[in-house]
């Protein structure tokens, strides 16, 4: 039996929509409630704007992935694999996100941002630390803030690189201190 949707998910359902025939600059929380048959003030009493709204909507896929990274047969080609194909499932709206978006609100910075403190929360909970060592989270924090960049590249001008060999090559590329500390 299927859950029923919280408002946040439905929200988010709209959104999603909307981006699928119009720039994300372009859609209004007027547009997005009125979508989904909430009102104004319910879309403020869960998101400041539709920016944090999107920050959800990636931050939600991301969660999943977490919750997944917890399992013990689960790895990290895995979850790089399941992300890699969120993007390129979802390529359009990604394209829509990231050309509609700028400055503090943009999404490359938030998506970016929010893969290093998945990654980061994963590695301190397996390895069972407060605090990462500090070449250890440097590597981590450019590699997530990189793979971004890459993952954007990909989607503009790699349409025939498969997710399998886009997973491939970005964990290859992943730093050797970040490999160790990964395998200890």
């Amino acid at each position: 039996m299927d859950r029923k949707k919280d408002t946040k998910e439905l929200l988010a359902d709209s959104m999603l929509r909307l981006c699928k025939t119009l720039p994300v600059n372009k859609v209004t929380v007027k547009e997005i409630v009125e979508d989904c048959g909430l009102s104004t003030q319910t879309f403020y009493n869960h998101f400041k704007d539709k920016y944090d709204l999107m920050v959800y909507i990636y931050e939600s896929v991301s969660q999943a992935l977490v919750q997944r990274m917890q399992r013990e047969d689960c790895d990290r080609h895995e979850i790089v694999w399941e992300n890699l194909q969120f993007y390129y499932e979802n390529r359009a709206i990604m394209k829509n996100m990231l050309e509609h978006t700028s400055g503090t609100d943009s999404f490359a910075v938030h998506a970016a941002i929010s893969e290093y403190e998945i990654w980061k929360k994963h590695l301190l909970t397996v390895k069972n630390l407060q605090v990462l060592p500090p070449d250890v989270d440097f590597d981590l924090r450019m590699f997530c803030l990189g793979a971004s960049s890459m993952k954007i590249y990909w989607i503009y001008h790699c349409p025939e690189m498969s997710v399998d060999e886009f997973t491939s090559r970005l964990l290859q590329a992943l730093p050797e201190r970040l490999k160790a500390f990964f395998s200890e």
